[in-house]
C-alpha cells in the first residue's frame, strides 16, 4: 500500500493473494474463505514476578473477534490528573476496556455464560393490553421509542414490558410467527437490570492500584459475565470472572420457558452477583482460553457457582488469591454469598 513502511503492520497480510483487487464491500465474503482467518476464540496469559528478569508480572491478552471493518477496538492512551490508562477501548464507551495504568494491567476473554432466558406470556384473552401471570392478569408496561435513520423517515416502535422483560416478539423478525396464537415472547438477561453499574465498575476498574482495588470495582459489574487475567508491578498475578449469573428455578436449556397463568416462575429470573474471586493453576502462571468459569455440572442451573475454568486448560485446582508461593483451597460460594 502507497505510504505504508514495507516493514510496516498490515492487517490485510493473511488474506489470500489478489484481494488487494477487490473493493471494499467484498473483503468479508474474502476473508471467510481464507482458512487462516483470526476466529471469535479470545485468549489471555499471565506470567508473575517470581518467573521475570525484573520482578515484574507479564500479562498478554487477544481478545479474538470476528473479521470486520472497521474493528471494533480503538487503541488510545487517556491522561488526566490521576489518571494514565492506555489500552482498548470501544466507540461510544468512556472508558479502556482493556490495557494497563502504570500499576496494574487486565485482559479479558469471553465466558459464554448463559445470560439469557425466554418466557413465553398468554396473553388476556378479554384485554390485550394484559397478560396473564399466577396472580392474575397484569399490564403490559408500554413505551414509545423512535429511532433516526440517517437520510430517511424516523421509525417509532412501542416496546412492550412484561414482568420477566421486553416482549421481542413484537420487533424480532419472523418471531411472533413461531408462536401460538395469544402469545408473545418475552427476553429475561442480566443486561437489562435496573440497577447495572457496569460502566462504575469500570470507571474504578481504570484507577485501580492493586488487587483489593480491582476486586472492589469489579464488584458492580453486571454484564457480561467476563474472565479477567490481571497482572502488576509488584508481581502478582490472579483470575477472576465478574458479573451476574441468572439463578434459574427450572429451565430446559435452549428453550423457552412457558410462564403465563398456572405457572410461578418468581422474579425475571432471580438474579445474584458471581462471586468474583481469582485462581491460579499454580504460583507463577496462568493462562485461560475464552472459557465458561462454572463448573460442568451447573452448565443449565446457576445455583452454585465455581471460578474453576472448564475445558481443555482447566485447572483441578482453583486458589482464593493473587499468585503467592502457598496457595491456600478457595472457599464455597454460592448463588448468593460466599463464605
Amino acid at each position: 500500500m502507497a505510504g505504508v513502511p514495507a516493514d510496516g503492520p498490515s492487517t490485510l497480510s493473511w488474506l489470500r493473494p489478489g484481494t488487494d483487487r477487490l473493493a471494499l464491500g467484498d473483503l468479508p465474503d474474502a476473508a471467510g474463505k481464507a482458512t487462516d482467518v483470526p476466529r471469535g476464540v479470545s485468549n489471555a496469559w499471565a506470567v508473575s514476578g517470581s518467573r521475570t528478569r525484573d520482578g515484574h508480572a507479564v500479562l498478554a491478552n487477544d481478545p479474538h473477534l470476528g473479521y470486520r471493518a472497521p474493528i471494533l477496538w480503538y487503541l488510545a492512551q487517556v491522561t488526566a490528573p490521576g489518571l494514565n490508562v492506555a489500552g482498548g477501548t470501544v466507540p461510544g464507551l468512556p472508558f479502556t476496556i482493556l490495557g494497563h495504568n502504570g500499576r496494574i494491567a487486565w485482559g479479558l476473554t469471553a465466558t459464554h455464560t448463559d445470560l439469557q432466558d425466554l418466557f413465553v406470556e398468554k396473553v388476556d384473552p378479554a384485554d390485550g393490553t394484559r397478560y396473564l401471570t399466577p396472580d392474575g392478569a397484569a399490564a403490559f408496561e408500554t413505551r414509545s421509542e423512535t429511532i433516526r435513520v440517517r437520510g430517511a423517515a424516523d421509525v417509532t416502535l412501542t416496546v412492550r414490558g412484561t414482568r420477566h422483560g421486553p416482549v421481542i416478539s413484537d420487533v424480532v423478525d419472523g418471531v411472533a410467527d413461531l408462536l401460538a396464537d395469544g402469545h408473545v415472547l418475552a427476553l429475561s438477561t442480566t443486561f437489562l437490570a435496573e440497577d447495572d453499574r457496569t460502566p462504575q465498575a469500570l470507571y474504578f476498574l481504570n484507577r485501580a492500584q492493586g488487587w483489593d482495588d480491582l476486586r472492589r470495582a469489579l464488584r458492580d459489574m453486571t454484564a457480561p459475565q467476563m474472565n479477567l487475567t490481571y497482572g502488576d508491578v509488584d508481581g502478582n498475578i490472579g483470575f477472576i470472572s465478574p458479573g451476574r449469573v441468572p439463578v434459574r428455578k427450572s429451565a430446559t436449556a435452549g428453550s423457552p420457558n412457558p410462564a403465563g397463568p398456572a405457572r410461578r416462575t418468581g422474579p425475571a429470573p432471580s438474579r445474584s452477583r458471581s462471586c468474583p474471586r481469582p485462581s491460579i493453576p499454580s504460583p507463577g502462571s496462568w493462562s485461560t482460553p475464552t472459557t465458561s468459569p462454572t463448573a460442568p455440572t451447573t452448565r443449565t442451573s446457576s445455583a452454585t457457582i465455581s471460578s474453576c475454568p472448564t475445558g481443555p486448560s482447566a485447572s483441578p485446582r482453583c486458589w482464593p488469591r493473587v499468585a503467592t508461593s502457598r496457595p491456600t483451597p478457595a472457599p464455597a460460594c454460592s448463588a448468593t454469598s460466599c463464605r
